[in-house]
C-alpha cells in the first residue's frame, strides 16, 4: 500500500456538537458544511458511538482513498465520498473543485 497523501483518517475524527463526524478540518469549503447543504457526515457517535463510527465503512473507504485516490476508478461511488474533490488527495486546483464555488470564493465557513 502507498504511503497516504492525508493521515487525517488514519489518526483523526472531527465531532460536531450534535454528534456528526467528520474525517478532517481541512477540507472545510462546500455544502456540507452549511446548514442547508449536503453534510456527507461519516456517522454519528451519538447513535452508535465512537468505536463504531471509526470502523465504519465510510471511514474504511476514506482511509483506502487517502492511500489510493485512484480507487475511485474501480469504485465509482467514492465520488460520494465527502475526501473526493479534496486537493491534498487529488492532483487538482481547489476553487475548482469546491463543493460550492461560492463558498470556497468567501473563504471557509465557521462550523
Amino acid at each position: 500500500m502507498a504511503l497516504p497523501r492525508c493521515f487525517w483518517p488514519h489518526t483523526s475524527m472531527v465531532i460536531r456538537y450534535d454528534g456528526d463526524v467528520i474525517p478532517c478540518c481541512s477540507y472545510r469549503l462546500g455544502k456540507q458544511y452549511s446548514t442547508d447543504g449536503e453534510r456527507r457526515t461519516m456517522g454519528n457517535v451519538f447513535d452508535v458511538g465512537v468505536k463504531a463510527v471509526w470502523d465504519s465503512l465510510q471511514f474504511r473507504q476514506a482511509r483506502r482513498m487517502v492511500s489510493r485516490p485512484n480507487s475511485v476508478e474501480k469504485e465509482p461511488e467514492l465520488k460520494d465520498h465527502f475526501c473526493y474533490g479534496c486537493d491534498r488527495i487529488f492532483d487538482t486546483i481547489r476553487q475548482e473543485n469546491a463543493r460550492n464555488s461560492e463558498l470556497s470564493q468567501a473563504g471557509p465557513v465557521a462550523a
